[in-house]
Order: structure tokens, then C-alpha cells, then sequence
């Protein structure tokens, strides 16, 4: 790019970039991975160099290559951001404002609103890590969702768009804390835990049973569409979870494909192309 290379040039590397990007584990369908494509530990032979990245290395492989998408560049001293790789997608739709001021430091106050962009990322960076915890034990993240409700609590008086509860949209900050801590929504942090717990971390042992927990599990989020239909809690898990529930059942020991694609496209329709891409 530096270079001035042509547009073509340039779109055929960005493409390399990504196909290289998605590496040779989660990212893959069984098809072309060969195995179930998540796995806790690398599978490194004595003698020869990592064959397979196992969560920790994924991780790892995706912040660098994260690094380069946002075109962090170092010249001269100088920080510079060229992210020529982002894809269009990436980038926020809703509108997000806050005022930074040079070399203003960024200091989070548990108890008191200072800044908007402070707050929103100490606010995501606790729901991130209360949906983790929710995924190793059952409701296992109230904590970091109760500091990330007390972060909405503070925020509210600022007038800062998304954190108050008429926000115009019903996809706020506020809404998204709110429903997680809700008890009208109990099925989705219980679906959570047996997905993952339960259903994923016992595939590479237990293929058939893993995959049956993880059907079971789609009928906690009907219970839940039952009494509250378009939540916004759905959209967030198939948002992130569509695919990967498409490659674990085209592959391996058969369930009852026929009823889980039923559930599923009752629970999530407007994922129907993937669904019917779930080869048995």
C-alpha cells in the first residue's frame, strides 16, 4: 500500500490475508479441519513445530492479526493508525460519542461518571467477562454484570446516548445488562453454561453426547422466545453462534438433525441459509 500497488494487487493480498487469518482451528469447518475445531491445548509433537493452535494460541493469533487490521504502524517515533484492512462490517453503525482531549489519561472511577468512552469500555469489558465467567459456571458472571448495571447506574445522568432506559433504540447498553440480570430471561445464562460446559467441552470426549446437550439447549431459548418472542439476548448468541452450531452437527455422530433444524428455525429464522447449509 505504502508502495503504491494497484488495486487489484492490493485486494488479492487482503484476501490471502484473511484466508491465512482464519488459521487452521476455530475458524474451519469440519470439512476442511478434519476434527471438531476447537480444542483447549495444542497438539505439538516432540521435535517439530505446532501443529495444531489450540484456545490459548488462537487467541494470540488473533490479537496480532488483529494488530494489522487496525494498521497500528510505528515510524519515526510516531504512532500511526492505517486500517486499510478493516472490512466494512467492522465498524460500529450506531452512532458513539466522546470527547478526548491529548494526552488526557484514561482513568476508570468505579463510583463516579468521568468520561463516556472510559465508561463504555470498562462497561463492555465487564459483560465480556460476566458472558465468560456465565459459560464455566451456572450464573457464574452476576458479579461483573453488577458492575457493569452500576456503570449504566452512573452513566445515566451524563445524557450520553445508550445508557439511559427510553433509549431510542432497544438495543441500549442499558437493555442488554438489564435483560442479563433479568429473571424473565434465566433460560439464556442456564443455556450458556450447558452449551459450552456441558456441550462443547465434552465434544472431543463424548462427541454424540456433547451434541445432544447442545440441542437441548435450543429448546431453553424457545421456553424463553415462548414469553418474551424477538429478546434481544437471542440475536447477540446466534449473532456469534451461527456458524459454529452449523459446523458441530455436519459432522461426526448424527442427532436428530430433522427437530433441531425445526427448533432452530423457529428460535432464530432469520438464520434459515444456515441452518439448511447443516449437512447430515
Amino acid at each position: 500500500m505504502n508502495d503504491g500497488s494497484s488495486k487489484e494487487t492490493i485486494g488479492r493480498l487482503m484476501e490471502h490475508f484473511y484466508e491465512i487469518n482464519e488459521g487452521i482451528g476455530v475458524h474451519k469447518s469440519p470439512e476442511l479441519y478434519g476434527a471438531f475445531t476447537t480444542d483447549p491445548y495444542s497438539h505439538t509433537p516432540a521435535g517439530k513445530g505446532a501443529q495444531q493452535p489450540g484456545m490459548t494460541g488462537q487467541v494470540k493469533e488473533d490479537i496480532l492479526s488483529r494488530i494489522g487490521e487496525l494498521g497500528i504502524i510505528v515510524s519515526k517515533g510516531i504512532l500511526q493508525f492505517k486500517p486499510c484492512l478493516l472490512r466494512a462490517e467492522e465498524f460500529v453503525e450506531m452512532p458513539f460519542n466522546f470527547q478526548y482531549i491529548e494526552f488526557q489519561p484514561l482513568i476508570f472511577n468505579e463510583n463516579q461518571f468521568e468520561s463516556n468512552l472510559v465508561s463504555v469500555m470498562a462497561y463492555y469489558a465487564y459483560v465480556i467477562l460476566g458472558l465468560d465467567a456465565d459459560t464455566f459456571s451456572l450464573e457464574g458472571g452476576t458479579d461483573f454484570y453488577r458492575r457493569a448495571q452500576n456503570i449504566v447506574t452512573q452513566a445515566q445522568g451524563s445524557n450520553s446516548a445508550g445508557w439511559s432506559q427510553s433509549a431510542d433504540s432497544n438495543r441500549s447498553r442499558f437493555e442488554l445488562i438489564d435483560n442479563l440480570l433479568s429473571n424473565t430471561y434465566r433460560e439464556y445464562r442456564i443455556a450458556m453454561y450447558n452449551y459450552h460446559r456441558k456441550g462443547l467441552d465434552i465434544l472431543p470426549d463424548n462427541n454424540s453426547t456433547g451434541k445432544q446437550v447442545i440441542a437441548g439447549t435450543m429448546n431453553l431459548f424457545q421456553t424463553m422466545i415462548n414469553r418474551r418472542p424477538n429478546a434481544f439476548l437471542i440475536s447477540t448468541f446466534f449473532d456469534a453462534k451461527s456458524e459454529e452450531i452449523k459446523n458441530i452437527f455436519s459432522d461426526g455422530p448424527k442427532v436428530d438433525i430433522v427437530k433441531l433444524k425445526e427448533t432452530l428455525n423457529k428460535i432464530a429464522p432469520l438464520y434459515a441459509t444456515t441452518w439448511n447449509d447443516i449437512k447430515y
